[in-house]
């Protein structure tokens, strides 16, 4: 009878160490902490930094060129905003907080901030981005 006891414990102990989640130990190893998955969403939970460069109804929010013609468009921010081209509008889409606020009149004023700020400093828009 005690061999039979023995032989139960030993396996239900070895079947438990088998089937028992080692996450405490790897939540030690600071490898696994470095390159462990994490939530996108809790990492970018801010919005970016405002970058337009235009009104969205004469000029191209992203890069300030002159709109020719009302092709390229979208609704951001509770209102219609023009584009000088298809890549612009993408670009806007992803990330509309960067490029377009939710009134006209405060999309000019913060277009000037941004032009006159440090960050800007006549960089011109990376011509790669734009497909005109």
């Amino acid at each position: 009878m005690s061999r039979k006891i023995q032989w139960f414990t030993l396996s239900f102990g070895f079947a438990f160490l088998i089937l028992t989640p080692l996450d405490h130990v790897r939540a030690a190893n600071p490898v696994d902490q470095l390159v462990a998955p994490y939530n996108a969403q809790v990492k970018l939970s801010h919005s970016p930094k405002f970058e337009g460069r235009g009104d969205g109804v004469e000029t191209c929010p992203v890069t300030g060129d002159k709109i020719m013609g009302k092709d390229w468009q979208a609704k951001l921010n509770g209102r219609i905003v023009y584009f000088c081209c298809k890549g612009c509008m993408q670009r806007a889409v992803k990330l509309p907080d960067k490029y377009v606020k939710p009134t006209l009149t405060e999309q000019k004023q913060a277009v000037q901030q941004y032009l006159a700020s440090d960050k800007f400093a006549g960089r011109e828009f990376d011509p790669e981005m734009c497909d005109e």
